[in-house]
């Protein structure tokens, strides 16, 4: 008796021997979507982590060339502003005349030049300088184009402007 109910088992085991076809293509499926979803989510992290870098990046590069130009600016006894309002000479009055300290312009390399040639920030789209009397109005455009294929979209600007009055 004992060896019939051991071939019953075994004769009802054999029909739950393993997946079906169907079941097997199912579970592909549904791991391949988790593993998709995944990857564009990793894939979308890494784009904003580098556009974020990268305005963080212009942003603190357009901030160091404002407070260089604002210093010089304060110190000065008169600016004298370009035709095309592009460039900016800094003087001081020295006691009998009129001295340069300092001179800004915009290269034909879009860098944010000073009279040293000292670069103070690059990837500048444009550059503006107007006055109304002793104060003068800076106001500085810098991009960063990420290369990509979104370019349109994921291309950083920023735009500083500040307003400075010559103390001297």
């Amino acid at each position: 008796m004992k060896g019939g109910t051991t071939m019953k088992a075994i004769a009802a085991m054999r029909g739950q021997g393993g997946f079906t076809l169907t079941e097997l293509i199912v579970s592909i499926g549904v791991t391949l979507v988790v593993i998709l979803a995944g990857v564009v989510t990793y894939l979308g992290t890494i784009h904003s982590w580098e556009g974020t870098a990268s305005l963080t990046r212009i942003q603190r590069e357009a901030s160091f060339a404002m407070e260089v130009m604002v210093r010089d600016i304060r110190d000065a006894s008169s600016c004298d502003i370009s035709a095309a309002g592009d460039s900016l000479t800094v003087y001081f009055w020295t006691g009998t005349v009129d001295s340069v300290i300092a001179v800004y312009y915009l290269d034909d390399q879009d860098r944010l030049i000073d009279m040293d040639g000292t670069v103070l920030v690059t990837e500048v789209d444009s550059l503006g300088f107007s006055a109304a009397g002793s104060t003068v109005n800076i106001d500085v455009l810098l991009k960063d184009e990420m290369e990509t294929p979104e370019a349109s979209q994921d291309d950083q600007a920023v735009l500083i402007s500040s307003t400075v009055a010559c103390r001297n």
